[in-house]
C-alpha cells in the first residue's frame, strides 16, 4: 500500500519539528544517538509515527517525568466534556468498537441478517426510544409487582394480607428475574467435579460493613432512606404508608446488614470463582437440595427450586441436584432472621429490592433520583453507573454486554482479521518463554519453588480471540433462540433479558464443563472488551477480540509497537498469576487454579520483603490533583508488581524477537530508537486526562476506591524500576526516572 501525499507531507513536517526540538533538548541533557537502519514508509508506519508525535511533549526531558514527556500533548489537547471525569486512549479505542456496533444497529439492512441481531436491534431501539421509556415504565413495573411477576408490594396494595405471602415463591420469582435479595445462585465447576453444580452465595447489603464504615455509614443510610422514600412517592403511595413502611423496610435492611458481616469474613476464602478442594467448615459441600433443608430448614429449598425450574421450563430432580453452599453460618443466621420477621416486612423489602434493581431502566424521574443516590454513595461499587457523553453510547454498551455472542459474530465478519489471533498467540508464547527464563534466573527462589512456578507458567491456559464454533451462525442463533423481545418497552425487555440470563446459567447444571468454558462463562462481560484478563482460580489468561485492534495491536505495525502495547498488557495480566499472594492468609493458587500452599513459608517471607519495597516506593507518590493525597502502596500492590514484571517480560521478549528476526525498520520522522519507541508506546497506551473527581476514584479505603495507581504513577513507577529503561534513555541513577533502589520481584 502506498502512502498518500498528505501523509508524506505531514511526516516531513513532523520530522522538521522533531529534529528542532531534539537538538534543543540536547543542550539540557545527553540524548542517546539513534541507531541508523532502514525506515518504514508503509502507510501504517506513517500513521503510527504521527499518532506518537501527536501525544509527545518534547519540552519535558524523559528522565525527569516520562509520563508527561509521552502524554503531555495529549493531556494539553484533551478537554473533558461536562459531567465526564476521565478520558483516555483506552476509552478512545473502546469508543471505536462501540461505533462499529452502533453502525450495525443503525443499519436498515440489519433485519436481513440473523434473528439474534434483530433481537439486539430491538433492545437498542427500545433503549433509544425516550418517548416509550418515559410513558410505560411505571405501568410495566406495576404489572410485575403482582402475581403475574414477583408478587404484590404491600405498600402499593391496601388489600394485601399476610396470607398472600409465599416466601419460596417470591424468592424464586425474584431469582428468575435476576434479583438476588438474600443469596446468589449460579452454575460453576469446582475442581472436585467435572460437571457444573449449583453454587449458592450470600448477597450483600448497601449498609453492610464491607461497603461502609464509621462516619460514612450515617451518610449512606440517609441517602438510601431518601431514595426509598422518593421512589414510593413517585409511585403514588399515600404519605402515611410512605413513612410507616419506609422505616419498616430500612429497619429490616439494618438487621440484614448485620448478618452480612459473617459472609464478608468467610468470603475471604470463598469467592465466586473458588476451586478449593480443601473442605473448610464454612461451606456445605456437594449436598443435595433435600439435604440442604436439613441444614437450613427455615427455607423450603426443594419448593424454591421447583418454582424456579418450572417457571423457566427446565427439568428438575431435587434429590439429584447437588449444591455447594458458601458461608453456611450466614445462611443459618439468615434463616433465623426470616423466621423472626413479619411477612409484610419481608414482602415490602423483597419488592423494594426488585424495584431498585431495575430503576435505571425506568422513566427519567426514577433514573434521576437513582443517579443522585449513586453520586451521594460513591463507596458502593455496585451502584456506580458508567457515564456516557451521549445516549447512543450507553445503549450500544448495553446491547454489547447482553448480546456478546451475536455482536462478536458480526464483528468477526466486518473488519476483524483472523490473522491477528495467530500473531497474538505467538506473542503469548514468547512472553511465557521469557518468563520461564526470568524464573530460572531468580536467585531468591529455591529450586523447588522455581520448578513449581515454571510448571504454573507451562500450565497456564490461554484463550485468544473467540472460539470459531461460537461465531458460527448456527451456534449464535441457537444460543438466542429462546429469547423473545419486543419493540415497546426497555424495562420489559430488560426483565426478559434477565430471565434469559438465568435460564442459560441453570441449563448448564449437571453438564460436563466445555473446553472453552472460560469465554462461555465470561460471555456477559462482552467479547469486545478492550483489556485482557487473568483468572487466578483457573490459571487462565483471556485475550478478547476487542483488544486485538489498533492502536494496541496492528499486523502492519513494527513489533516494538506491538510488544510495547499489547505485549506489556498481556504480560501484566500474566504476572497476576505470580503476585496474588494473600499476605494475611498466605494463600496462593497453583497451576490448576486451586487454593494451595505451593510455596514454602521461607519463600513467601522473601516475596513479602521484596513486595514491601513496592509498598514504600508507591506510598511516596503524591496525587497533586486531590489535596496532595498519596498513592496507597499497600492497596495497589498487586497492580504495581504486575506493571513492573509485565514491562520487564515484554521488553525481554522483544529483545528475543530482534535476536531471532533481526532489527526492524524505524518509524519515519523519528529521532528515537526502536527500543525507545517500545517504552514510548507502553506509556502512550495509558495517556489519560482526569479532573479532581476522576482522581478521587483512587482515594479511599479498601472498598471505596480503585485497586490501581493512577496511570501517571503506574507508568513512571514501572519505568523508574526498570534497568532496561534507564539504559535505553540513559537516565542517570538517582534521577526521577531511575531509582537508586529499584523494586523487583521477577
Amino acid at each position: 500500500m502506498t502512502a498518500s501525499p498528505l501523509l508524506l507531507a505531514a511526516t516531513t513536517a513532523l520530522l522538521f519539528f522533531t529534529t528542532f526540538h531534539v537538538k534543543q533538548q540536547e543542550k539540557d541533557g545527553e540524548r542517546p544517538k539513534p541507531v541508523e537502519h532502514a525506515v518504514c514508509t508503509k502507510e501504517s508506519c506513517l500513521k503510527a509515527a504521527g499518532a506518537i508525535l501527536d501525544k509527545l511533549d518534547q519540552t519535558v526531558h524523559p528522565c525527569k517525568d516520562f509520563y508527561q514527556f509521552a502524554c503531555g500533548n495529549y493531556i494539553r489537547r484533551t478537554i473533558l466534556p461536562e459531567n465526564v471525569d476521565v478520558m483516555s486512549v483506552i476509552q478512545n479505542m473502546e469508543d471505536e468498537v462501540l461505533m462499529i456496533i452502533f453502525r450495525a444497529l443503525e443499519s436498515p439492512t440489519l433485519y436481513r441478517t440473523g434473528g439474534s441481531l434483530i433481537k439486539a436491534k430491538m433492545l437498542y431501539e427500545t433503549c433509544m426510544n425516550s418517548d416509550t421509556l418515559e410513558d410505560d415504565s411505571v405501568q410495566v413495573l406495576r404489572l410485575f409487582l403482582s402475581e403475574r411477576g414477583v408478587g404484590h408490594w404491600p405498600v402499593l396494595d391496601a388489600d394485601w394480607s399476610s396470607g398472600d405471602m409465599n416466601l419460596e415463591w417470591r424468592l424464586a420469582m425474584l431469582f428468575v428475574h435476576h434479583t438476588p435479595v438474600f443469596f446468589h445462585m449460579y452454575a460453576d465447576a469446582p475442581s472436585f467435579t467435572s460437571e457444573y453444580i449449583l453454587n449458592i452465595y450470600p448477597a450483600s447489603s448497601p449498609l453492610g460493613a464491607k461497603e461502609v464504615a464509621g462516619a460514612d455509614r450515617e451518610r449512606i443510610f440517609e441517602a438510601y432512606h431518601k431514595l426509598l422514600i422518593e421512589t414510593l412517592r413517585l409511585l403514588g403511595v399515600p404519605e402515611v404508608r410512605v413513612q410507616a413502611d419506609s422505616f419498616d423496610i430500612i429497619g429490616f435492611e439494618l438487621q440484614f446488614s448485620m448478618i452480612t458481616n459473617v459472609s464478608q469474613q468467610c468470603l475471604v476464602k470463598s469467592n465466586k470463582e473458588s476451586n478449593d478442594t480443601t473442605q473448610d467448615d464454612s461451606r456445605l459441600y456437594n449436598i443435595t437440595v433435600d439435604d440442604l433443608e436439613y441444614h437450613i430448614p427455615q427455607i423450603k429449598w426443594s419448593r424454591l427450586m421447583s418454582y424456579v425450574f418450572r417457571n423457566l421450563g427446565l427439568p428438575l430432580d431435587s434429590s439429584s441436584l447437588y449444591v455447594l453452599v458458601h458461608c453456611k453460618d450466614y445462611f443459618r443466621q439468615l434463616g433465623t432472621l426470616l423466621s423472626n420477621t413479619p411477612p409484610r416486612t419481608l414482602a415490602n423489602y423483597m419488592s423494594w429490592k426488585f424495584v431498585l434493581s431495575y430503576m435505571s431502566f425506568m422513566s427519567m424521574p426514577f433514573r434521576q433520583i437513582f443517579q443522585d443516590y449513586t453520586l451521594l454513595t460513591p463507596e458502593l461499587k455496585h451502584s456506580k453507573l458508567k457515564t456516557y457523553t451521549s445516549r447512543w453510547k450507553g445503549c450500544v454498551s448495553l446491547v454489547g454486554s447482553w448480546f456478546g455472542n451475536a455482536i462478536a459474530a458480526y464483528y468477526a465478519k466486518h473488519g476483524y482479521p483472523y490473522e491477528v489471533e495467530q500473531k497474538a498467540k505467538q506473542l503469548v508464547s514468547s512472553l511465557k518463554a521469557t518468563f520461564i527464563d526470568i524464573i530460572s534466573n531468580t536467585a531468591w527462589l529455591d529450586e523447588e519453588s522455581q520448578n513449581a512456578t515454571i510448571e504454573k507458567v507451562l500450565n497456564m491456559k490461554t484463550e485468544v480471540g473467540y472460539p470459531r464454533h461460537m461465531l458460527s451462525a448456527d451456534y449464535v442463533e441457537t444460543f438466542y433462540a429462546k429469547l423473545e423481545l419486543s419493540t415497546d418497552s426497555l424495562l420489559k425487555n430488560m426483565l426478559k433479558m434477565s430471565r434469559f440470563l438465568v435460564y442459560n446459567e441453570l441449563q448448564k447444571l449437571n453438564r460436563p464443563v466445555e473446553d472453552n468454558r472460560l469465554l462461555v462463562d465470561n460471555i456477559y462481560k462482552g467479547p469486545l472488551q478492550g483489556n485482557a484478563h487473568y483468572f487466578a482460580t483457573k490459571n487462565a489468561l483471556v485475550v478478547p477480540m476487542g483488544i486485538l485492534r489498533p492502536p494496541i495491536f496492528d499486523l502492519e505495525n513494527p513489533e516494538y509497537l506491538n510488544y510495547g502495547r499489547l505485549g506489556t498488557e498481556i504480560a501484566h495480566e500474566m504476572a497476576h498469576g505470580f503476585e496474588n499472594i494473600d499476605i494475611r492468609s498466605i494463600l496462593q493458587y497453583d497451576q490448576e487454579g486451586r487454593e494451595s500452599l505451593w510455596w514454602s513459608e521461607e519463600m513467601k517471607n522473601k516475596f513479602w520483603m521484596k513486595a514491601k519495597c513496592f509498598v514504600e516506593q508507591y506510598n511516596r507518590y503524591v496525587i497533586d490533583a486531590v489535596e496532595e493525597k498519596n498513592v496507597d502502596g499497600q492497596r495497589t500492590l498487586h497492580e504495581n508488581i504486575a506493571d513492573s514484571a509485565g514491562l520487564k517480560k515484554a521488553f525481554m521478549s522483544y529483545q528475543r524477537y530482534v535476536k531471532e528476526h533481526g532489527k526492524e525498520p524505524k518509524l519515519p520522522g523519528m529521532e528515537f530508537t526502536n527500543q525507545q519507541l517500545f517504552f514510548i508506546s507502553f506509556a502512550q497506551m495509558k495517556c489519560e486526562v482526569r479532573n479532581k473527581e476522576g482522581y478521587e476514584e483512587y482515594i479511599g479505603d479498601s472498598t471505596s476506591s480503585l485497586l490501581q495507581t493512577p496511570f501517571r504513577y503506574r507508568v513512571n513507577g514501572a519505568l523508574a524500576n526498570s534497568e532496561f529503561f534507564a539504559a535505553v534513555f540513559k537516565c542517570p541513577s538517582g534521577s526521577p526516572m531511575s531509582h537508586t533502589k529499584r523494586c523487583s520481584i521477577w
